[in-house]
């Protein structure tokens, strides 16, 4: 129990922390700040704190800072609140980030990410645990009604025609497809680019994990838009200080 109060103490410090350093209150020139999200914005998998350290002759804390007030940044974007409709094929799975970082506990630690995938966007949130509780509320939550739904042949993915969807599993012990042509292999491809970008970031603090999620998300979502990333990304600036913080950390949060 102690350990939990430290850890959420730990949470609060840290979101109070991205919200005071926003980008008009910082000493960083606007310019190198301009610079930073541009790098954000075309890269592939994600850019490290001491790429960002060198390229703007910043220490490694402020790099660290002004890293995270930019993932903070991509995670206001407007992203859907569903996905799916009536006869139109969405994509469920969950997988496991390993690597994560407690503070103060030496061991490192993992959780469960969430996916539902529909036409080229993605929506994702950390998760507990795999119970059918759990998948199921998020599952009604995020999925249009009349969805077909597509999912391996996780236990707990049953009983989702209870819910009003179309449900068709995949077992992938047998193949990549099932025997109707069926598969999840979009939100498959979209966890190897999550994997990928996590690589590269090595070990990433567990409080910190829904800003790396809402970078990934927002960076994949934003591939195929007429306007570019970076424009996106300096043409709108949503509050992100006191309730609207916490409202954007719960987007990513599906506990």
């Amino acid at each position: 129990m102690k350990g939990t109060k430290k850890f959420q103490h730990a949470c609060h410090k840290q979101i109070s922390l991205l919200a005071g350093t926003a980008f008009y209150r910082s000493n960083i020139p606007l310019s190198a700040c301009f610079y930073a999200m541009l790098l954000f914005a075309n890269s592939s998998s994600g850019v490290r704190t001491s790429f960002l350290r060198k390229q703007l002759g910043l220490g490694t804390k402020s790099a660290h800072r002004l890293s995270n007030c930019i993932r903070l940044h991509m995670s206001a974007w407007d992203r859907p609140t569903q996905l799916g409709g009536p006869g139109k094929l969405v994509e469920v799975d969950e997988v496991l980030l390993r690597h994560l970082r407690k503070p103060g506990v030496p061991n490192l630690d993992s959780a469960l990410v969430m996916g539902i995938a529909c036409e080229e966007q993605v929506l994702c949130g950390i998760v507990p645990d795999r119970k059918r509780e759990t998948l199921h509320r998020n599952i009604k939550k995020f999925v249009a009604p009349d969805s077909i739904v597509v999912t391996d042949d996780w236990v707990a993915y049953r009983k989702l025609a209870d819910l009003g969807f179309r449900h068709i599993t995949v077992n992938h012990s047998q193949g990549y497809f099932n025997t109707e042509g069926y598969s999840t292999g979009k939100i498959d491809s979209y966890w190897a680019v999550v994997r990928r970008a996590m690589r590269g970031y090595h070990q990433v603090s567990q409080y910190n994990l829904w800003l790396f999620i809402a970078e990934i998300e927002c960076r994949y979502n934003m591939r195929h838009s007429t306007e570019s990333i970076f424009d996106t990304l300096v043409s709108h600036w949503p509050s992100v200080i006191g309730d609207d913080l916490e409202a954007l950390r719960l987007k990513y949060d599906w506990s």
